[in-house]
């Protein structure tokens, strides 16, 4: 009988719970993001530890992408061995530590502290693949991969929106504004760690207890996957793309500041603005842009989009900024929007059905290398020359493209 109900439950409807639950979880995310390299420069000014402000910032975001890389594949092994909903449900909880730390850092210490705990959390996103990739047909992953990425696109649709009424509300009664922020991305996590607890059911129909035990034999898959055909290809192709959009995304919002002197709530609006181009890319065009061109094609495409708009965003004289920023936002939205989705779907259909969440969980983590990589890369670059992290990135597609064209003959 409870099998039964486990079954009814499964599908469609368990998809939708998901989603809400990532939707969740995310908009929390959205709220800090816009306002952490800012927060972060603020802070390394004031700490003063002898590294270079701009080059903290980078640390700072590294720090987050850095438990990425050390969790996610363990997480992902860890789902195949005691089911998903049980990894889910922990890793929200740290979620919500994450938001509560980051609003009473008050210091350098406690915000990079904050994003080591957030960045532990954040193993949720490739057990979530392995969640769909369990309920899904093959020749509909594509489109249910892009629905992670819709609910992370609305979560910049509403998290930036949420963040500045935040902070208008929080100036309004004197209350800190950062502990505000906080107290509520962290209220978010518990009522998405409640709504998971009560109505997300579990996906994997059968365990796998022979799944790699331990935290360093999480790892034990990374270079047999790198050097298997095609899924090694992917996941090349994925850390260079990880790379080059990271060198972009950590001083982003920085370079609007300072460079272009955009008002914060215009910061916010950027924002909100790529998270709209992003959940309707993603959220409504994946399927039509899979039958009409295929995910190999989307592949190739998707590169291109992404090269160009990295390339074009610093370049635009003050009085062509917004405009210009648009579209790359739009190439951006659009190539990220074919790109991740086909990644996601080809990497699910060349691994063995028994390890789903290893290699997703592997995947996840080849792409925090770059996330880990990249952030410290682009806060040297950013302090000798603000485009640099931007050009760079362009160069790192085109070697993106050259492999995602030599991959395309493999492919079926």
């Amino acid at each position: 009988m409870h099998q039964e109900k486990v079954k009814k439950r499964d599908g469609s409807g368990s998809l939708g719970i998901l989603w809400f639950t990532i939707f969740l979880d995310l908009l929390g995310f959205g709220i800090i993001i816009p306002i952490l390299p800012v927060v972060a420069k603020e802070y390394a000014v004031k700490a003063n530890w002898g590294i270079e402000p701009d080059i903290m910032v980078g640390i700072v975001v590294m720090a987050f992408s850095l438990m990425q890389l050390l969790f996610s594949p363990a997480a992902g092994n860890i789902s195949d061995r005691i089911g998903r909903r049980p990894v889910l449900l922990t890793t929200i909880l740290l979620t919500a530590s994450g938001s509560l730390l980051f609003g009473i850092a008050g210091g350098l210490g406690m915000l990079i502290l904050s994003r080591l705990v957030s960045g532990l959390g954040s193993a949720n996103i490739p057990t979530a693949q392995a969640y769909i990739a369990d309920i899904t047909a093959p020749e509909d992953r594509a489109s249910k991969m892009g629905l992670i990425g819709a609910a992370f696109g609305l979560g910049f649709v509403f998290g930036p929106a949420i963040g500045a009424a935040l902070v208008y509300i929080a100036n309004i009664y004197h209350w800190d504004s950062l502990l505000t922020i906080g107290l509520f991305s962290a209220g978010l996590s518990i009522i998405n760690f409640l709504l998971a607890l009560w109505r997300l059911p579990e996906s994997l129909k059968h365990k796998n207890p022979n799944s790699d035990k331990g935290f360093l034999k999480a790892y034990a898959g990374l270079v047999p996957a790198f050097r298997t055909p095609i899924l090694g290809e992917l996941f090349t192709i994925n850390l260079i793309f990880i790379t080059a959009f990271v060198l972009m995304q950590t001083n982003a919002a920085l370079m609007w500041s300072e460079i272009y002197q955009t008002p914060e709530n215009y910061i916010y609006i950027i924002f909100g603005f790529i998270g709209i181009c992003t959940a309707l890319v993603q959220g409504l065009l994946i399927k039509r842009f899979e039958n009409i061109i295929g995910l190999r094609k989307m592949l190739l495409v998707g590169t291109v989009l992404v090269g160009i708009g990295l390339t074009i965003l610093p370049f635009p004289a003050p009085e062509y900024f917004y405009p210009i920023t648009a579209l790359a936002i739009i190439c951006l939205a659009l190539g990220n929007g074919m790109l991740m989705p086909s990644l996601n779907a080809m990497v699910s259909k060349n691994a063995d059905a028994k390890t789903q969440g290893k290699i997703l969980g592997l995947f996840q983590g080849v792409g925090a290398i770059g996330r880990v990589v990249a952030p410290t890369i682009a806060g040297v670059l950013y302090h000798y020359q603000f485009k640099l992290p931007y050009i760079a990135a362009g160069a790192l597609m085109v070697i993106c493209l050259m492999l995602s064209t030599k991959l395309l003959p493999k492919l079926r």
